[in-house]
């Protein structure tokens, strides 16, 4: 396998070259720095999740290649798509109901807008701390990376229960033939926590040839001070550990990692003002700090919001860098307006009735 020239892109197991794009009747792909960094990046994180000593499998190798091109194809799609900005018009009609009998709590939606055609929204049902929902492509358990970079939630089915201090989930994609899952189990007694998360799932697919990562995590709350720790089942361990001090209306949060990168966060309120902000350290492979700021203010029927994330760089919608939003209730009629730093806007009313 030749290495990769400037138009070109080549790893172990992986090729996108000339060749390719003119079997597809396309040119050959400008392909970035920014794209082939993304590439990278995404390559880390995939070996990351190897279960075997030396040598990665066949199956390990095909998937660590598959997440760095996709990540690649992902990175141009972006670029491509912010040269194709325009306005266009949605409009969506929501009807909801819901009820009780018999100790069985239900609610339905359905939603018509100009796409498809009707839409069967969430259908739960509910009784005695179980519940059962179901909604196509929109439980947030389970996601995929969109074309547009934004990530888009696949999951279908999730059961769950909460009672005695106990909570369980699952959650699976039953459109997909492998039904990728997720569940999480946990118990709370006396300020003391303790959780088990199975993921299944690797952006939106079954870990083919890869077992299920198992994440273990408890914690301890005492007064104003709550302290967490979580680690998972891989080869190359992932683990998190943050203690939070509680002082009034004001919340500080220090924690760490396994690639060193040290975090400190704030979240207060002040009257109508309310804030979030969060510091990242460089980790130990260098990565990029990353500060993360979001702004709040209500006065009346007004709302005004400005979130900032320097880690979404290039990725667009409520994903985006920076997003500003307003909105404005009257009746029961809602005006909101919203604009990012990839010059996307919206401006949206939502009415009830």
């Amino acid at each position: 396998m030749k290495a990769a020239d400037n138009n070109g892109l080549a790893k172990p197991g992986v090729a996108y070259t000339a060749a390719t794009a003119a079997a597809n009747n396309d040119a050959t792909p400008d392909f970035s720095a920014a794209d082939l960094a993304a590439g990278a990046k995404a390559r880390t994180a995939a070996e990351k999740k190897r279960k075997t000593a030396g040598s990665p499998t066949a199956a390990e190798t095909e998937a660590e290649d598959a997440a760095y091109l996709k990540a690649v194809l992902n990175s141009l799609a972006l670029r491509q798509k912010a040269a194709d900005a325009n306005f266009g018009a949605e409009a969506d009609f929501v009807v909801t109901m819901s009820g009780e009998d018999a100790g069985v709590s239900y609610s339905a939606g359905l939603t018509i807008d100009e796409t498809d055609g009707p839409a069967i929204g969430a259908l739960t049902l509910a009784s005695s701390g179980f519940s059962i929902t179901y909604h196509k492509d929109n439980l947030s358990a389970i996601t995929t990376t969109g074309a547009d970079g934004e990530d888009d939630n696949i999951g279908d089915l999730k059961i769950a229960y909460a009672g005695n201090g106990l909570t369980a989930d699952y959650t699976v994609d039953t459109d997909n033939d492998d039904n990728p899952y997720v569940a999480n189990f946990g118990y709370e007694i006396a300020g003391f926590t303790v959780g088990v998360k199975v993921d299944d799932s690797t952006d939106g697919n079954k870990k083919g040839g890869v077992e299920a990562v198992n994440t273990f995590s408890v914690g301890y709350t005492m007064g104003d001070i709550a302290i967490k720790a979580s680690a998972d089942s891989q080869k190359d361990q992932d683990w998190d550990a943050s203690v939070a001090y509680t002082m009034g209306d004001t919340v500080l949060t220090f924690a760490t990692d396994e690639q060193e990168a040290h975090s400190i966060a704030v979240k207060t309120t002040l009257d109508a003002v309310s804030l979030s902000a969060k510091y990242t350290m460089q980790d130990k492979d260098k990565a990029d700090a990353v500060t993360e700021v979001t702004l709040g203010y209500t006065m009346g029927d007004v709302t005004l919001g400005v979130t900032y994330d320097s880690a979404n760089e290039g990725k667009f919608g409520d994903e985006a860098q920076t997003v500003v939003s307003a909105s404005y209730t009257i009746g029961g009629i809602v005006i909101g307006a919203k604009a990012n730093d990839q010059n996307e806007y919206e401006v949206s009313t939502a009415f009830t009735f």
